[in-house]
């Protein structure tokens, strides 16, 4: 299933501002088979972490994507991006 997202995008003009709506799909398949292959190694929390890196890359939207393709709540996979973000990176 795709999923569409659409970002308002302000250009500026010397007269008049216009707006455009770009549409941006999300194809939901390779995210469904990655965690086909994935979720029966992982435990609870990591299929989480994953989730969360997942919507991360994905971009605006992908958090409901990803709710779809896992059956996590969107609230589920935005606390564990906030937990990714708030840990320390190895250097």
């Amino acid at each position: 299933m795709l999923t569409r997202r659409r970002r308002q995008v302000s250009r500026p003009n010397t007269q008049t501002r216009h707006s455009a709506i770009m549409l941006v799909m999300i194809d939901e398949r390779p995210i469904a088979y990655r965690y086909e292959l994935i979720a029966p190694h992982l435990t609870d929390r990591e299929l989480r972490l994953w989730a969360a890196a997942e919507a991360s890359v994905a971009g605006p939207g992908a958090v409901a994507a990803l709710a779809r393709v896992t059956g996590l709540s969107p609230a589920t996979i935005k606390r564990a991006q906030r937990e990714l973000a708030a840990r320390p990176r190895d250097q």
